[in-house]
């Protein structure tokens, strides 16, 4: 689980990142909605990837598992 950590965090990294970029690139007035506050953007990119980093690890968490259990099902067998 240790790779899955550091990938998770490389994967957080580059969406924040590219989440920033994004936010750089709209129009000045954007940032004059409510929703698109310094507060509100600040949240997004802490709490987004974070979320998402969450799904992911836990999708390969699972995958991995179930990989194992098959391997040492059969492993069992011979």
């Amino acid at each position: 689980q240790g790779c899955l950590a550091v990938a998770g965090a490389r994967l957080t990294n580059r969406l924040r990142i590219k989440a920033f970029g994004c936010m750089l690139r709209q129009e000045v007035g954007w940032f004059d909605e409510t929703e698109n506050s310094v507060g509100s953007l600040c949240s997004r990119l802490s709490t987004d990837a974070l979320e998402i980093q969450k799904v992911r690890v836990r999708i390969w968490s699972s995958i991995s598992t179930v990989i194992l259990k098959k391997f040492s099902s059969k492993l069992m067998l011979i």
